[in-house]
């Protein structure tokens, strides 16, 4: 159970990975790159897309899920 959120929340257990980051590539219009992110767990090659805001979130997101075992591959 978590310690933390909203009381009726607290006794549930959800069977997912997670991790935490410092930021989300989004792109110069705000959208974040669900898409990018997803290929990026998977170990799947990604193109840089011309919208985004700050390149420099990917590697970080990569890092992060290869903390956690995901990401075996990079683009």
């Amino acid at each position: 159970p978590t310690t933390w959120g909203a009381g009726g929340f607290q006794h549930q257990m959800i069977d997912e990975d997670a991790t935490v980051v410092k930021r989300l590539p989004k792109t110069r219009s705000g959208k974040i790159l669900r898409g990018t992110m997803q290929k990026i767990a998977d170990g799947e090659e990604y193109k840089m897309p011309a919208t985004i805001d700050d390149p420099g979130t990917l590697p970080e997101i990569a890092e992060a899920l290869h903390g956690v075992g995901y990401a075996k591959a990079s683009s």
